[in-house]
């Protein structure tokens, strides 16, 4: 019986591995090239820095100096508020994630178009990076693949914080500096209230130079965290077995066309419909 005749409703077993081997070519060939792709892709790419296979967590842990309380009311700022915002301040962030390439996209658009503003803003800033303040002080973290990109990226945005926190600090203590110098020379005061003056100028005066140090690094950019990619060999396993299996059905489906193409009264109502078509 011509089990795979179009005719035929029985389908013997015989006859499939019979078909399986007529077709061994096909199979077995599909079946090796699909390995040695995903061989090339799982072992070769991540030795060329164009996949990995595993995700880390590099976190990194600082404290804000802390400002004088007689200084902290007159300066009216908050150095650990002052820190996350500059941290997580959208266009040096963007800066140094295309610097340092830690997006999961490679983006062509440049850094004032709207499309990676968004993709920082939305797929980043809050997901990948993140900045928390705890009561050990200001964790960042970030989710990379490569490990050097994300401490190199932390370490940048550290250096951007306290530069900018620098800056800020020595503004504002030079404005208050010079107020109280002027306030203590020109009109004379209570001694409390020049006392009070005096300890202002002196305590301005240490951070108006911009000088001073106001990010302590307690622990460095590190890794805290591996999600560890599927085996290599399980995955390989999977691939090859459902390409084996679809390697088979497609061999059915050749079997069957050639099998139509070589019955005439199949070819017959083939052609019969074609031409209603038309």
């Amino acid at each position: 019986m011509d089990t795979l005749s179009p005719r035929s409703n029985e389908i013997s077993l015989v006859d499939l591995i019979v078909v399986v081997l007529k077709r061994r070519r096909l199979v077995i060939g599909l079946t090796i090239l699909a390995c040695v792709l995903y061989a090339v892709w799982a072992y070769l790419f991540p030795v060329l820095g164009l996949a990995s296979r595993d995700i880390y967590t590099v976190q990194a842990l600082v404290v804000p100096v802390q400002i004088p309380g007689v200084l902290k009311t007159e300066l009216g700022m908050d150095p650990a508020a002052l820190a996350i915002n500059y941290a997580l301040d959208l266009v040096p962030t963007a800066e140094a994630a295309l610097r340092y390439q830690v997006l999961e996209t490679k983006p062509e658009t440049h850094l004032e178009t709207w499309e990676l503003r968004s993709l920082i803003a939305e797929d980043f800033l809050g997901k990948k990076y993140r900045v928390n303040s705890g009561p050990d002080g200001i964790r960042l973290s970030i989710v990379v693949e490569d490990i050097d990109a994300g401490k190199a990226f932390l370490s940048d945005r550290i250096l951007q914080t306290e530069n900018r926190l620098r800056m800020e600090l020595a503004e504002r203590s030079a404005a208050v500096s010079k107020a109280m110098l002027s306030l203590y020379t020109v009109n004379p005061a209570p001694a409390a209230i020049a006392e009070a003056a005096k300890q202002l100028i002196v305590a301005s005066s240490n951070f108006s130079g911009g000088e001073q140090k106001m990010l302590t690094i307690i622990a460095t950019p590190d890794v805290i965290n591996r999600v560890k990619g599927a085996s290599r060999i399980k995955t390989g396993m999977v691939v090859a077995f459902a390409v084996f299996f679809m390697a088979v059905f497609l061999a059915f489906i050749l079997e069957y066309v050639e099998r139509i193409r070589k019955d005439p009264e199949s070819m017959g109502k083939i052609r019969l419909a074609l031409r209603k078509d038309k």
